[in-house]
């Protein structure tokens, strides 16, 4: 996934499973979580 963040193109890989959540704050992209949880 490639998120566009102050004109820059910036690459993120994304987990095989889990969830990642993009936080923005006016419209615009802050920051990214990523949490993996596994299942036993």
């Amino acid at each position: 996934m490639y998120v566009v963040k102050d004109g820059q193109l910036t690459p993120h890989e994304l987990p095989d499973y889990g969830e990642t959540v993009i936080i923005t704050m006016g419209g615009k992209v802050d920051r990214l979580k990523t949490n993996i949880k596994r299942n036993v």
